[in-house]
């Protein structure tokens, strides 16, 4: 973990910051913190570092240095890189829900906490990540009762019109009708 938060915060940063001048502006010192901070700038490093695969080819190498272009294949750290963007939006979503919630996200007691222990298994994709604000106001219980079905829920209006309904999982499946009667 520690040589995946380093390469994130050294030579990744450093890529999008070459590629994204924009993102010049935050700084190195800051980057990694004040990315992992904004579901708007995580998303789009997200969508340069996809449009750039070759700023980054030296980073997505095996154990042998061999450049690996499966996203399930583990990377010289041992992790995939499915792995490692699965860690980052995890990580946006600690951060997130602590501001927004407050409390620790990896105590369960707090609000922060029972959220992201009721969605941490689901929160596997960059699609998710501007996802992350609309997770926040979700009831824990909510969230329980989706499970993976959350997965299917893929933008802002499907989750604020689960919130506005009050919905949990989806109705149960009707009863089967009875036999009909034998004349």
């Amino acid at each position: 973990m520690r040589f995946i938060n380093q390469t994130l915060k050294g030579p990744a940063a450093a890529a999008l910051i070459d590629l994204d001048p924009a993102l010049a502006a935050i700084g190195q010192e800051r980057f990694y913190d004040t990315v992992m901070d904004d579901s708007s700038l995580l998303e789009g490093c997200l969508r340069v570092f996809r449009q750039n695969p070759q700023r980054f080819r030296d980073l997505l190498v095996d154990g042998q240095g061999r450049p690996v272009n499966d996203e399930r294949v583990p990377l010289r750290c041992g992790r995939s890189l499915q792995d490692i963007v699965a860690m980052i939006v995890r990580t946006h979503a600690k951060r997130h829900f602590r501001s927004a919630l407050g409390g620790d996200p990896d105590d369960p007691t707090s609000r922060a906490g029972g959220l992201y222990q009721a969605i941490s298994a689901y929160l596997l994709h960059e699609w998710q990540v501007p996802l992350v604000p609309h997770y926040a106001p979700l009831p824990v219980a909510l969230l329980r009762d989706l499970g993976p079905g959350l997965l299917d829920l893929r933008d802002a209006a499907a989750l604020q019109a689960l919130l506005a309904t009050g919905a949990g999982a989806p109705p149960p499946a009707a009863p089967a009708p009875a036999p009909a009667a034998r004349a």
